[in-house]
């Protein structure tokens, strides 16, 4: 609005002085004066509607992803109504608070776990605040994340230790680390009798 409003406003005190200046000799002290009056405005002008377009495509970005987030699944309460449409329902606003705060320590504890191999003291102080049902709730949770994540990471790594043992090509993004250097696995196999790989990386 405020962009608007200056748009407007400089739009006339631009229509003004240039009527002004049309009663004025060119080479008089107010014509020049209202000719950099004028060129002042329009450089103004010009800046307050950079401004608008740029609100207005920060405007439209929000609409976009409030359109899009109604639209999901995540946008809409169980019964099917828009989250946006509850937020005025004081019981289940208390619902979904229960339901952030279970998920996002669930997902903190876990990931102390996975980064330390126990829980900090941080997150479990904030664990131990809440009532035990939902402590038992937040832990195990956190805990089949932390089980389903080593399950998987040992998957990958069963993967990736058979593709190295088959002197299989890197992946782009190992070559692109630089930590596949031929020479590397040429003195990893002098080391091993047999070799630990089925095929020559100078074939690669």
């Amino acid at each position: 609005e405020h962009n608007e409003y200056q748009i407007s406003k400089l739009d006339l005190e631009m229509e003004r002085d240039l009527k002004e200046c049309r009663r004025l000799e060119p080479e008089s002290y107010e014509f020049r004066l209202l000719q950099l009056e004028v060129t002042e405005a329009n450089n103004k002008l010009k800046q307050y509607k950079i401004n608008l377009r740029q609100v207005q495509k920060e405007r439209n970005s929000y609409l976009r992803l409030i359109k899009e987030f109604n639209e999901s699944p995540q946008g809409k309460y169980k019964d099917g109504r828009l989250l946006i449409e509850v937020l005025n329902d004081d019981a289940i606003c208390e619902e979904l608070e229960y339901e952030h705060w279970t998920y996002r320590m669930a997902k903190q504890t876990a990931l102390d776990w996975i980064a330390y191999g126990r829980p900090g003291i941080g997150n479990m102080d904030a664990v131990f605040q809440m009532e035990g049902e939902q402590q038992e709730q937040v832990l195990k949770l956190a805990l089949e994340l932390f089980a389903r994540n080593e399950m998987r990471v040992k998957r990958l790594t069963d993967e990736v230790n058979e593709k190295i043992q088959k002197g299989l090509p890197p992946s782009p993004g190992a070559q692109l680390l630089e930590i596949t250097e031929k020479e590397n696995v040429h003195n990893i196999q002098g080391r091993n009798t047999p070799r630990i790989t089925e095929h020559d990386p100078a074939n690669w």
